[in-house]
């Protein structure tokens, strides 16, 4: 294994991230080449919020587009209140 990624790897799990989008899926394309250059990096607690990670294939330009959703209320609960200050 690449030594970047390893030393990667050790910082994520010690600052209790992870990579929510696979490691193999490029992103960045152009006539030189391609990469994996667009990560989804959360914290562990929020692992399992994020959701429908979908990468889209540029029509225009050589990034891939990343989206995501993240489900911050759990079924059978109401959303957080807001207080707004004036």
């Amino acid at each position: 294994m690449n030594i970047c990624v390893e030393a990667f790897e050790e910082f994520l799990m010690s600052s209790d991230l992870v990579v929510k989008k696979p490691y193999n899926v490029k992103t960045f394309t152009n006539q030189n080449g391609s990469s994996v250059i667009d990560l989804i990096i959360v914290r562990q607690a929020l692992s399992n919020d994020v959701q429908e990670i979908e990468i889209n294939k540029p029509s225009m330009g050589p990034h891939s587009m990343v989206q995501f959703k993240i489900q911050t209320t759990k079924i059978g609960q109401s959303p957080p209140k807001i207080n707004h200050i004036n």
